[in-house]
Parts: C-alpha cells; sequence; structure tokens
C-alpha cells in the first residue's frame, strides 16, 4: 500500500468540497441580500419621488389663477391676454358732459376777445428787493413820474435818507451820518415834506371844485413808492445802492456795534471814497492851561 489511502484522500475531497460549497452558499447570500436592499432603496426613492412631484403639482394647481392660460413650454405675451379680455368687454357708451365743461364753455364764450393782459412792469429798479404787481392798465401818470424821480435820484447818489424835517428818528439818523461820520462822496437827503408840489393825476374833485388839500404830493407818492419797493413805510428810510439798509434804530446798532462804516464800504466799494468815524473835539490829550 502506498503512502497515502483512498478513503482518506476521499474524506479530505468531500470535506474541502463542503467548505467551499459553504464559501459559495455564503457569498451567494450576501450578494442576494445586498441586491434586495438596493431594489427596495430603488422602488422607495422612486415612490418618494412621486409623492413629492404629486404634492408640488397639487400645489401649482391651487395657486394657479383660473384666467391664466400660458405654460412654461409655450409662453404667451401678456399683452395677447389683455387685448383679449378688452375685446370681450361690451363698449361703454360716451360720458354726458359734466357741469363744470358746460361752465367753462359758458365763461370762455363770455369773454371779450380784445381782454387786455397784465403787464409786466419793466420800470422797477432792478436792486429794490421788492417789486410792484403786476397791473392790467397803464401806469397813471403821477406814478411814471415819481419813478423817474426816485430812480434819478438813486443814480446819481450812493447813499441816500429819505427823511422829514420834523421826525425825531429823522435827525438821529442824519445827525450819526452827516456829523459823527466823514463819508465822501456825502449821503444825500430828500426831505418827503418839503416835496409839497402835487403830483400829476391825482387832484380829487367834487362839485367841481379841486380841494387843493385832498391833492398827493410828489414827497407822499415818494413815500408810497418806497414802501412798495423796500417794504418801510416810514422814515427815516436810508438806501445804499438802491437797498433799504432799514431807519435810525438800524444804523444805531451797526454803529454800537461798530460795523456800520464795514457795511456802507462792502455794500458801495470804490465808489465810496471814504468813510470813518470822526474823533469827538476837545479830547486832543492836553491838559488845560
Amino acid at each position: 500500500m502506498g503512502r497515502y489511502h483512498p478513503k482518506r484522500l476521499l474524506l479530505a475531497a468531500l470535506v474541502l468540497l463542503l467548505i467551499y460549497v459553504q464559501i459559495r452558499h455564503s457569498q451567494s447570500d450576501d450578494f442576494y441580500t445586498k441586491t434586495v436592499k438596493a431594489l427596495n432603496k430603488k422602488t422607495k426613492d422612486k415612490a418618494w419621488k412621486e409623492e413629492t412631484d404629486a404634492k408640488v403639482q397639487k400645489i401649482l394647481d391651487e395657486n394657479k389663477a383660473p384666467e391664466v392660460t400660458t405654460t412654461l413650454a409655450e409662453p404667451q405675451p401678456a399683452a395677447a391676454v389683455a387685448s383679449d379680455s378688452i375685446q370681450r368687454l361690451p363698449p361703454s357708451p360716451p360720458a354726458p358732459p359734466t357741469q363744470s365743461q358746460d361752465d367753462d364753455d359758458k365763461r370762455q364764450k363770455k369773454l371779450p376777445a380784445d381782454k387786455p393782459k397784465y403787464i409786466k412792469d419793466s420800470t422797477t429798479s432792478s436792486s429794490s428787493p421788492l417789486s410792484s404787481k403786476p397791473t392790467s392798465l397803464a401806469d397813471p401818470p403821477h406814478l411814471t413820474e415819481t419813478r423817474a424821480a426816485l430812480d434819478e435820484i438813486i443814480h446819481h447818489h450812493s447813499i441816500v435818507i429819505f427823511s422829514k424835517t420834523y421826525c425825531p428818528h429823522s435827525r438821529r439818523a442824519k445827525s450819526l451820518l452827516l456829523e459823527t461820520y466823514d463819508i465822501v462822496p456825502k449821503p444825500f437827503v430828500v426831505e418827503l415834506d418839503t416835496l409839497t408840489e402835487a403830483a400829476e393825476g391825482k387832484t380829487s374833485r367834487t362839485e367841481g371844485e379841486a380841494k387843493e388839500e385832498n391833492a398827493l404830493t410828489m414827497g407822499k407818492a415818494l413815500q408810497d413808492l418806497l414802501a412798495q419797493r423796500t417794504g418801510r413805510k416810514t422814515v427815516p428810510n436810508i438806501l445804499v445802492l438802491g437797498m433799504s439798509i432799514g431807519g435810525a434804530d438800524e444804523v444805531v446798532k451797526l454803529d454800537e456795534g461798530g460795523s456800520l462804516a464795514d457795511k456802507l464800504k462792502g455794500m458801495v466799494g470804490k465808489r465810496l471814497e471814504r468813510c470813518e468815524k470822526r474823533r469827538p473835539e476837545g479830547k486832543s490829550g492836553h491838559g488845560a492851561l
């Protein structure tokens, strides 16, 4: 007999076969299990996707307006939809004329064709802070004459004091500008109460007789025009290059603050040759003998 017994070899081969079958069986079970799990997962994913798509479609159907017929695949312009809806509406009847339109038509028919238009006042000085209101009629003769006189005064004099001889505030302003200060050219003084000549076209008549006491004087006409241009109705009214800097209280306040001379120099400029405050007399600094 040989070294290996045939029975032993057969038994060893059977054992190896069993081991091999067991290994293959275990591998087949693992492969089957993995395959089943993969199929189940795929089925679940597909079912979840279908359920999600159904929910989304339901939400879109609920929020979708009934009149909207467009889709993402075939978009239609909004103008076409609007035009279709407009064409389906019945035509509206013409609106009856309103009462305001009838009134406007009647008013336009009543207006005369030669109605005078407002005339822009071009004679007012451009340096005045306030301008006169436009009028529909030509200026009366006295107003034209007054404007010409005032413009002539302002044109030839840089500083003008409109005053009245009996007014204490006017005397205070004149004393400050003419005596306390040395100003060259000297301020020009217009005493309105001394201009007693009557302005043209303003003499009132009663029972065919002229009343001189009701006549508008040139001084009063100038004061009215100054009030219209500068907004200041009282005297004194101090004008620098046609612009009012106020009355006595205003110039005294500027003098007390030490800025009156600088203000006049700044407004007048090179036309003002000299503007300085005079020194009080009798204070030479030497004692009496």
